[in-house]
């Protein structure tokens, strides 16, 4: 009881000094322990950027870093002196880095959601590569990129009015989500654990992939050349897909919820062990006659209802 008593007493005193110490450089600020105890405050950084042809983005945290197109070529950075972001830009490479957070003794920190990294493109400018490793949220706006690399992080991924020269292609074993909007690209390949969004975006050239582990898969008004869908527990939901050749989609657990022009060019087959079926408003698993020409929707879940519109 007497060991309690006094531990509670200098942790007491601990703080009132951290408090003391925190107050006593311009305001309440948190205070954090790097070889000794500091008070936290915001950094700013803006660094210009002239040939940029590739950027690396590596961050242990997750940092918002966000690639858009603008007037002049140049990195804004907001961090803070506890969470620091380096910015390092040489032979026409912006590389962006970060390490995990000090600890934080005391007080409020200038907490991850508050950091950001924005990097402006030129118009002109038609960017190499950019290279997407470790936790940063990033999304990419109204940029024309030859290849995205490296996107295996664990932040999400937002792109906007992004074109691409190379097939597009994202790895996850941690968690984030995929939102593309109005992206174009000779294929798509994502494998993770979360949700997927696609709309209005172009696949033409070759076979695309979609394969999630517990998220759910909406697509609409996009164009494929070819496009498989798999996943162990989520729902698809699709409309006005325009596919040249063949839909497949295949989950363990999840409902399946289709827009399919009733045309005599499309094939629909369905299947499920544990739910119900309504293709075009009745019980049928299927619709239309096998032809070479078809282009064929094959739809299947273990558990899970599947319904088909026109």
């Amino acid at each position: 009881m007497k060991k309690t008593l006094i531990s509670g007493i200098v942790l007491v005193v601990v703080g009132l000094i951290l408090t003391a110490f925190g107050v006593g450089h311009d305001g309440l600020h948190a205070v954090y322990w790097d070889d000794g105890v500091r008070v936290d405050a915001r950094t700013d950084k803006t660094q210009s950027l002239t040939g940029i042809q590739t950027i690396v983005i590596n961050s242990a945290n997750y940092d918002n870093v966000s690639i858009k197109r603008g007037n002049v070529a140049q990195v804004k950075v907001r961090a803070s002196k506890s969470h620091p972001i380096t910015t390092t830009f040489k032979n026409h490479e912006l590389t962006v880095s970060s390490s995990e957070n000090a600890n934080v003794m005391f007080g409020d920190p200038f907490t991850s959601s508050g950091q950001s990294v924005q990097i402006t493109i030129p118009k002109s400018t038609r960017l190499k590569q950019v290279t997407n490793q470790g936790s940063a949220s990033l999304s990419i706006n109204d940029v024309v990129i030859d290849e995205l690399k490296g996107t295996d992080g664990s932040g999400d991924i937002s792109l906007t009015d992004v074109t691409l020269k190379k097939p597009l292609s994202m790895v996850s074993d941690s968690y984030f989500d995929v939102q593309l909007d109005r992206v174009k690209a000779p294929s798509l390949s994502f494998e993770g654990s979360l949700d997927v969004t696609v709309r209005h975006s172009t696949f033409n050239d070759q076979a695309s992939r979609i394969k999630t582990t517990y998220g759910d898969v909406t697509l609409s008004d996009n164009q494929w050349q070819a496009l498989t869908i798999s996943g162990q527990s989520g729902d698809l939901n699709f409309e006005n897909e325009r596919v040249r050749s063949s839909l497949t989609a295949s989950f363990d657990s999840g409902d399946i919820n289709g827009q399919i022009v009733k045309s005599r060019r499309n094939l629909v087959t369905t299947s499920t062990q544990d739910g119900d079926i309504s293709v075009y408003g009745h019980g049928q698993s299927s619709f239309g006659q096998p032809s070479h020409q078809a282009v064929s929707y094959r739809l299947k879940t273990n558990s899970g209802d599947i319904t088909v519109n026109q």
